[in-house]
């Protein structure tokens, strides 16, 4: 898990080792290229990732507010710095809908993005069961218990899924 966790850290490595000055915590803003970041829609949040010139470009022909073709945000270095007012905007074209229709909308202009999902969300979500990751095993107990799956998958690999034990089996 631990290895999950640093390569998901991989630009922050790269941007350290070419300039030697480490990104400092942003939230969830990228800080070092925008928009990028978490919105709040009706229904929970989702990340907007239109952090290059031509993903910011189909932005705004999505959102269409002239502000954002302010020279303030002219250049990616500018909506870093600006990122503020920038986030305004977003936010408040993106408050009104709700996550299906705010991904839908992103999804069909090419713009990357993805909901928050809350658990309840992910153990309906059909990734779930093409990746096997839930499975449900019988308990001598408590009868068919749902679990989580091993989320490692080797190819002629197994992995024995078996239930909890009992008090005192081991």
């Amino acid at each position: 898990i631990t290895d999950c966790i640093i390569s998901s850290l991989e630009w922050r490595f790269t941007d350290y080792l070419l300039t030697g000055q480490s990104v400092k915590q942003t939230g969830n803003r990228r800080a070092n290229s925008g928009p990028s970041d978490l919105y709040q829609v009706t229904d929970g949040y989702v990340y907007i990732a239109a952090n290059g010139q031509n993903l910011y470009e189909k932005l705004f022909a999505v959102i269409g507010d002239p502000a954002m073709l302010g020279q303030m945000y002219a250049t990616n270095d500018l909506r870093v710095e600006n990122h503020k007012q920038l986030d305004e905007i977003i936010q408040g074209w993106a408050g009104v809908q709700s996550k299906k229709e705010l991904c839908a909308r992103l999804d069909a202009a090419g713009i990357p993005n993805a909901p928050v999902m809350e658990v309840e969300d992910l153990v309906q979500d059909p990734y779930l069961k093409e990746r096997e990751l839930m499975l449900e095993l019988e308990d001598p107990v408590l009868g068919p218990i749902p679990l989580m799956a091993s989320p490692i998958k080797m190819e002629g690999g197994r992995t024995d899924h078996l239930p909890p034990p009992t008090l005192g089996q081991h």
